[in-house]
């Protein structure tokens, strides 16, 4: 079976009449012929094989068979990507996650499709899973500054790790960002200290745009977290020349680093980077 899905998919809308027997294929217990069969009905991309849109999007569910799912959807255009819509409110965050990336492959090939897809990307912001809120970050980052003001709209939420991934994607969208600088700038006294540090990530992505809060963030060089004092020194350099009043303050932690114990040293020097998923990066990180 996995061999004829494969030739089929090959003849592309040669094969048309086989998408019933594909569809039959999608829910074979062998994942090797359900991927097959995915794969073939993206290819051959007929009408009948749009027909087979839901049965895919039950797929996003097995993280076995997902990627080829979310490929074949997105092949077949917007008619078939909204169905993953039902997917959004799924139980597992993976499945979430490329739900939204499929919804979100249509958006680019619509004009206004920014101002469209970043009050819906800053939503999933909120999601309960980390895999769907990094999809929800690099998506905001790539859809520019239209996604700004969402993403600092989420930078005060109740929850840390959402506060964490508002202010990454503020800092994915960099200096696009730079009129929501000050929403950024006030988590730099957030309770918790990852918020800080990305806060301070956040501002140094804006640039000298961001340069009305350097003071802000040179405080942040006695930060009692290692961590968030390293994001400082990092960043007064790109916040423009008033910068350079913090000199003093920077070779100050300098030689404190230096001279500090082992056990105060910090366990790591940034942040820990965005886990992309799979199935995020193959289609080129285009969430909804």
């Amino acid at each position: 079976m996995r061999g004829a899905a494969e030739q089929l998919g090959r003849m592309g809308t040669d094969a048309g009449g086989a998408e019933e027997d594909l569809r039959v294929a999608l829910h074979d217990p062998d994942q090797d012929v359900q991927n097959c069969a995915a794969e073939a009905l993206g290819l051959i991309g007929t009408p009948a094989a749009v027909a087979c849109a839901k049965d895919l999007v039950g797929l996003l569910s097995d993280k076995n068979v997902r990627h080829s799912a979310g490929v074949s959807l997105r092949r077949l255009g917007s008619e078939a990507t909204c169905e993953a819509v039902a997917k959004l409110e799924d139980e597992d965050p993976d499945a979430r996650s490329a739900a939204a990336v499929v919804i979100g492959s249509s958006d680019p090939y619509k004009p206004g499709w920014e101002a469209r897809a970043a009050p819906r990307r800053a939503a999933l912001l909120r999601d309960r899973g980390a895999t769907a809120r990094n999809a929800a970050t690099i998506a905001l980052g790539m859809t520019g500054a239209a996604a700004a003001p969402h993403a600092a709209a989420q930078a005060r939420d109740e929850r840390p790790e959402v506060r964490s991934a508002a202010l990454d994607a503020l800092a994915l969208i960099g200096k696009a960002a730079c009129p929501e600088a000050g929403k950024a700038a006030a988590q730099l006294n957030d309770p918790d200290s990852t918020v800080r540090c990305k806060a301070v990530e956040a501002l140094r992505a804006m640039g000298e745009g961001a340069g009305a809060f350097v003071d802000a963030v040179a405080q942040r060089l006695s930060d009692e977290d290692a961590t968030v004092r390293i994001a400082a020194v990092n960043a007064l350099g790109f916040l423009g020349s008033r910068s350079v009043q913090h000199a003093g303050a920077v070779v100050d932690q300098l030689r404190n680093a230096a001279t500090r114990p082992a056990a105060e040293a910090p366990t790591q020097t940034a942040v820990a980077p965005l886990r992309v998923p799979s199935h995020v990066s193959t289609l080129s990180f285009v969430c909804s």
